[in-house]
């Protein structure tokens, strides 16, 4: 069950309307229910596993051994594609926002699904065709797997989303500790404001 704050309204409102055009898409939690109580908005939804950043930390520690990173970054490229496929973008990418289903499921056997909806975007119309570019966008999703794109403030498109799959595949190898960290590569941005 996602319950809305205060300042979250239009973030859950915006994530139930996309979950409800996505009906039926194996890699997204499906709506059983939604609703108001308070004054605060609720969704409920598929009962999932650990996301990718528990995962990882509770099944390997700081890092994943390759074998493993190779099937789980697999699972989550299909999970992106099939989001893909239905004209969105999640621009938010980061292992919080996929957990394993069924709960208990190992990583390299479970499904990954993609959560969390609040900052996903239609990049194609009704009728199929790409949306034009945005030149007022602004900084969307978490500085440490966002692209260099979303950090120059550029609209982002699903190159975006892979980018951020990107450095979630580091991560899972390298570890938070050790050589390059995921988010050391889109920092550069920073660098060169």
């Amino acid at each position: 069950m996602k319950i809305d704050r205060k300042r979250d309204v239009r973030t859950v409102k915006q994530e139930l309307k996309v979950l409800r055009q996505l009906e039926g898409c194996k890699y997204v939690c499906s709506v059983h229910g939604k609703g108001d109580e308070d004054g605060r908005g609720y969704i409920i939804m598929d009962l999932l596993g650990k996301n990718l950043a528990e995962a990882r930390r509770h099944d390997y520690g700081d890092k994943m051994p390759v074998p493993v990173a190779k099937v789980v970054a697999s699972g989550l490229l299909r999970a992106l594609e099939s989001f893909h496929t239905e004209g969105y973008i999640h621009r938010d990418v980061k292992p919080a926002n996929f957990a394993v289903s069924p709960p208990g499921e190992d990583a390299t056997a479970g499904r990954w699904i993609l959560i969390d909806f609040g900052l996903a975007r239609r990049y194609v119309g009704e009728d199929g065709a790409l949306l034009p570019e945005r030149h007022d966008a602004s900084f969307r999703g978490s500085t440490t797997y966002a692209s260099i794109n979303a950090h120059e403030d550029k609209d982002l498109g699903r190159r975006d989303d892979l980018w951020s799959w990107f450095y979630i595949l580091v991560e899972l190898i390298e570890g938070e500790e050790g050589g390059i960290k995921a988010g050391d590569i889109s920092k550069l941005a920073e660098h060169r404001r």
